[in-house]
């Protein structure tokens, strides 16, 4: 898959972490993002997070017009032949690819 199961932005609340965000559209990913405070300040601690990843999906939206599904299965996995990767969990699933870790 080209994104594993989404962990929990530090200081995201709950709520809007138990959704499978690898389905959502990158707008409403991103956006769940916007009004978050930081658990620490910068350069104090590491956290991972793929929250990185949904801010690039929605750049990938807007620049390319395209959802970032459509554009990533036509632009990258069709030009090569990449027919085992998908950009969402149901997909994956349903091909019989195993789910990714979550924490």
């Amino acid at each position: 898959m080209s994104s594993h199961a989404r962990r929990r932005p530090p200081g995201v609340p709950l709520d809007v972490a138990a959704v499978d965000l690898g389905v959502l559209r990158c707008e409403q990913s991103a956006g769940a993002l916007r009004d978050v405070e930081l658990g620490h300040g910068v350069g104090e601690a590491y956290e991972y997070t793929d929250a990185n990843y949904d801010v690039l999906g929605l750049v990938v939206e807007k620049v390319s017009g395209q959802t970032y599904a459509t554009h990533i299965g036509e632009r990258i996995f069709a030009s090569l032949g990449m027919s085992h990767s998908f950009t969402d969990q149901t997909s994956a699933g349903q091909s019989g690819l195993a789910g990714g870790h979550r924490s």
